[in-house]
């Protein structure tokens, strides 16, 4: 096996590999606990409608369950569904484009209403497109709603609404105001978001942690318009709301009398088209980088990252074959040295220094297709990738398949320090050049 560092982006270097296998393709949830933490998620894959709408976290395993008036498009493919407004409800119909839960709304599931750790997080990614009402001053869409529809009871437990935001009524700027509504009923947050078609993914988490000590409920909401960014969105706190004009004391089992989770306006009519790409519920308050790292398997940290490693698809000879693991750093301008040590147990080690650094790396499929992967991406803005290659890896070792275990640990050398600072280590195992895990080292 031959180390080879990556000297420029030379396109016919580039290409001979293939899409960047996660380097915890199989860890990262049971390595930081979320797996279990994970409630509910709706990713919206699969090839059938049913299939589309799947929850596939917790017990309770929450349905969607489609109303009148709103559609629900799965399309094949792109983990995304798009709900589509009510044209119009009446005062007992519903406008409701989709809800957890069952119709009669006896029940949200119960790894909601069940909770007792006095956490939660929302996770969604979503896009708007078509909600400004010429003539209208005050449009809204709920993008999601956890409620007690009982009467008499609280609106909502967590809700979040997009609102045109026009300050007359033929004000329709492209613009609108992402809000939250808190169980008082008083909105905060009220953020400005250009909306359409052509939009990005709006990422957003609300983390909620209940304080036995001061008996209250503290909302901290975060935002991203690119998926790796996050500043803080609200925050809220409460030790009672109210049911009418009366006021009730909150609990940590503030939830359990919860009985619908909808998307899409709930008896009224709608104008908004919402793709959402990811819905999860945590019984847990994440950070951001513990969501972060659920979501994508990169850990917030300084210094040096292993994001993964990419097989070579044209490289390879009938006897080996070549592997490029690729690595990223946050800065320029604090580090004059970033690499990798690679050792296959104790037979080999390299200890070797990264020579350049990028912006992106290309890598391509064995159909031909080309896919992108950049720095803001995969890590954020100001960070670089770099990478190294092994080339040269048997596929035998006396005529039998051979299995081997690349333990990659990144480095970094600050720029007033000659002392290596080390990440997270992670084990990728191949055999005969095929992929069969990657995990924590």
């Amino acid at each position: 096996m031959k180390p080879r560092a990556i000297l420029s982006l030379i396109l016919s270097v580039i290409l001979i590999f293939g899409g960047i296998i996660p380097a915890t393709a199989q860890q990262v949830g049971a390595v930081n606990g979320l797996d279990d933490a994970l409630i509910v998620h709706n990713a919206f894959d699969g090839t059938t409608y049913g299939a589309g709408l799947k929850d596939t976290a917790g017990t309770s395993l929450e349905t969607i369950n489609t109303y009148s008036g709103g559609t629900v498009n799965k399309f094949t493919g792109t983990g995304a569904i798009t709900i589509n407004p009510a044209p119009s409800v009446t005062t007992n119909a519903y406008g409701v484009h989709t809800v957890f839960g069952h119709k009669d709304n006896t029940s949200c599931g119960n790894d909601i209403k069940n909770n007792t750790t006095g956490e939660f997080t929302f996770y969604t990614a979503f896009k708007v497109s078509g909600l400004e009402t010429p003539g209208a001053t005050s449009v809204w869409n709920d993008l999601f709603n956890l409620q007690n529809t009982t009467t008499g009871k609280i609106t909502s437990y967590a809700r979040v609404i997009m609102q045109q935001d026009a300050t007359t009524t033929d004000a329709l700027d492209g613009k609108a105001n992402l809000c939250f509504i808190a169980p008082d009923g008083k909105a905060v947050g009220q953020k400005a978001i250009t909306y359409g078609t052509n939009m990005d993914y709006v990422h957003l988490m609300i983390s909620m942690r209940y304080d036995e000590t001061a008996t209250a409920w503290t909302y901290t909401g975060y935002i991203s318009m690119d998926g790796v960014t996050y500043s803080v969105w609200f925050t809220k706190t409460f030790a009672t709301y109210n049911i009418g004009t009366t006021a009730t004391t909150v609990s940590a089992d503030f939830f359990k009398d919860a009985t619908r989770l909808s998307f899409g306006n709930v008896k009224a009519a709608g104008t908004a088209t919402y793709m959402i790409d990811d819905f999860r519920i945590y019984n847990k308050a994440l950070t951001v980088g513990e969501l972060q790292y659920h979501l994508t398997g990169v850990e917030a940290t300084a210094g040096a990252v292993c994001h993964g490693v990419q097989v070579s698809n044209f490289a390879s000879t009938d006897s080996s074959y070549a592997l490029r693991f690729v690595g990223s750093i946050d800065s320029l301008t604090a580090y004059k040295e970033v690499g990798f040590e690679i050792t296959v147990g104790d037979d080999y080690k390299w200890d070797f220094a990264a020579e350049e650094v990028y912006s992106s790396l290309i890598a391509s499929g064995d159909m031909g297709m080309v896919e992108e992967y950049t720095a803001a991406k995969l890590r954020g803005d100001g960070s670089y990738l770099y990478a190294i290659s092994l080339t040269e890896i048997p596929l035998k070792e006396s005529n039998v398949n051979a299995t081997y275990t690349f333990t990659v640990k990144p480095y970094s050398i600050a720029f007033d320090s000659d002392e290596r600072v080390y990440s997270q280590a992670y084990n990728f195992t191949f055999t005969a050049g095929v992929f069969q895990s990657a995990a924590k080292a």
